[in-house]
C-alpha cells in the first residue's frame, strides 16, 4: 500500500488554485478518459486532503463514493477493491505528473525553444518558426538579468537556427554554428563554476581548507578566452571560489567589488548567495 500513498503524498504539496486546475486538466478527454480518476480526485479533495490519515476506514469510504456502481464493500475493503483502489491512485499520480511538467513547460521558455522549434522545422513550418525565434532573440537581448538559463535558452535557439539553415540549403553562411557554441560554452562553464563552488562550500562547512580536486583547471583554457573571461557571472563565481581557497582581505574586496558593479546583471537568488558567502569568510 505504500506506493498509493504517493499520490497523496504530492497532492498534499498542491495548492488550493493548483487542485482546481488538475481537476480542469483531468476532465479534458485527451489526458484523461477515466471517470473514476476524476472522481476520486474529487473525493480526495472534499474528504482527506488536509484532514485526515489514509487508514483502512478512510479507504473504504473512499472506495464507496468513487465506485459507486460497483459492489459495495461489507466491511472493508477485500484484496480485489484494494486493488482496483490502488490502480487508480496510481493513474491519478501519473496525471499529476503529467500537470506538472506541463506547468513547467508553460513557465520556462527553454522547454519552447526544445520541444516546439523542432516540431515547427519537421513541419517545415518556416514563417511561424521565424516568428518565434524573432521575438524570443528580442526578449533575450533585452534582458539585463543573466544567469545559466538564459544561455541556455540562447543556445537552443542557435542551435534550431542551425537545422533552419541546413532546411534552406544555407548552412554554409559564415558564422552559422559560432553563435551556438558560444551560449553552449557559457553555460557549460556556469554549471560547471555553480557546482564546483557547492562542492568547495560543502567541504569548509567543518573544515575550511582548499578541495583535493580542482575541475578549474580542466577548463582553463576557455576560462581565459576573453569571450567568456568578460562575462560577470563567470567572474564573479571564480572570485567566490578564490574566497573560499584563499581567504583574506584582497580576496573578500575582489568580490564585494564585482558585486557592486555586477549587481544589476545579477538574479537577486544568486546575489544573496554571493554576499552570504562574503558574510560567512570575514
Amino acid at each position: 500500500m505504500a506506493n498509493s500513498f504517493l499520490c497523496l503524498d504530492l497532492l498534499s504539496t498542491f495548492s488550493q488554485k493548483e487542485l482546481e486546475d488538475l481537476a480542469d486538466f483531468i476532465s479534458c478527454r485527451y489526458f484523461n478518459t477515466d471517470r473514476y480518476v476524476i472522481q476520486l480526485l474529487n473525493v480526495l479533495k472534499s474528504d482527506v486532503l488536509g484532514k485526515r490519515s489514509f487508514d483502512i476506514e478512510v479507504r473504504t469510504n473512499i472506495y464507496r463514493k468513487v465506485f459507486a456502481d460497483l459492489p459495495v464493500p461489507e466491511v472493508e475493503l477485500d484484496k480485489k477493491q484494494q486493488v482496483l483502489l490502488n490502480y487508480k491512485l496510481n493513474a491519478l499520480t501519473r496525471l499529476a505528473e503529467q500537470y506538472l511538467s506541463i506547468e513547467s513547460h508553460r513557465k520556462d521558455a527553454v522547454y519552447k525553444c526544445e520541444l516546439l522549434y523542432p516540431e515547427l522545422l519537421k513541419r517545415r513550418q518556416f514563417r511561424l518558426y521565424n516568428r518565434h525565434v524573432s521575438r524570443d532573440k528580442k526578449q533575450l537581448q533585452e534582458q539585463v538579468v543573466k544567469e545559466e538559463s538564459h544561455y541556455m535558452q540562447a543556445y537552443k535557439i542557435e542551435k534550431s537556427e542551425i537545422e533552419y539553415l541546413y532546411l534552406n540549403n544555407r548552412l554554409g553562411e559564415e558564422g552559422a554554428f559560432q553563435p551556438a557554441a558560444y551560449h553552449l560554452d557559457i553555460s557549460y562553464l556556469l554549471n560547471k563554476l555553480e557546482l564546483y563552488l557547492s562542492e568547495l562550500s560543502v567541504k569548509n562547512l567543518s573544515v575550511r581548507g582548499t578541495s583535493d580536486s580542482n575541475p578549474i583547471q580542466a577548463i582553463q583554457g576557455l576560462l581565459e578566452l576573453p569571450q567568456y573571461a568578460d562575462n560577470p557571472l563567470i567572474q564573479i563565481y571564480l572570485a567566490n571560489i578564490k574566497l573560499i581557497e584563499q581567504q583574506g582581505d584582497a580576496t573578500h574586496i575582489h568580490l564585494l567589488n564585482l558585486l557592486e558593479e555586477h549587481g544589476n546583471n545579477i538574479p537577486a537568488h544568486l546575489l544573496k548567495d554571493f554576499y552570504i558567502s562574503i558574510i560567512n569568510y570575514f
